[in-house]
């Protein structure tokens, strides 16, 4: 895990120096807040077929330069991790800061307490409830992949969307 922060460190820095910056300046804010869960959607989809499918997909050309297959599944969660930990940092925050700009004061520190304060500690106590309840009814975690994954791309879809009706939103203020 040391290894995977410090190269998630690495490549935020890279992340943030060469590619959030241009993003943001040259590209539409929906384009820009769209990176990061399409990124976690892309390497989760190559990460989570490798789990599914471990004993179907062709493992047997991995195990010319791989000479365990669960080593390329690591190397796939390690890949998702990292990108998507560096895209949250950089870009994520930097877009999820933005839509605070266009509010008055007093609607920016309501609305910034509420996603920074409730928001993300909800979330991660539901995902950890989920994985529990997961956990309770079927035993063991091979068995709870299948939902796991349907419920991450479900979430993941949601965010898509949000996206979509807050750029609506924030271009509608725009406007006026």
């Amino acid at each position: 895990m040391n290894k995977v922060t410090i190269v998630t460190g690495f490549i935020s820095v890279i992340f943030g120096g060469l590619i959030s910056g241009y993003i943001t300046r040259n590209k539409t804010w929906r384009y820009s807040a769209l990176v990061t869960p399409l990124v976690w959607i892309i390497s989760g989809t190559f990460f989570y077929l490798a789990m599914l499918f471990e004993e179907i997909l062709l493992l047997d050309v991995f195990y010319m330069f791989i000479d365990n297959p669960a080593n390329l599944i690591l190397i796939l969660c390690t890949i998702q991790v990292v990108l998507g930990r560096s895209c949250k940092y950089t870009i994520f925050d930097l877009t999820k800061e933005m839509c605070f700009i266009p509010l008055s004061k007093e609607k920016a520190c309501k609305g910034k307490s509420i996603v920074d304060g409730i928001g993300s500690r909800l979330g991660k106590s539901l995902g950890a409830t989920f994985y529990i309840f997961l956990l309770i009814m079927f035993g063991e975690m091979a068995a709870t992949i299948p939902f796991a994954v349907i419920l991450i791309f479900g979430i993941t879809l949601l965010w898509i969307y949000s996206i979509l009706k807050i750029d609506v939103l924030i271009r509608k203020k725009d406007k006026k």
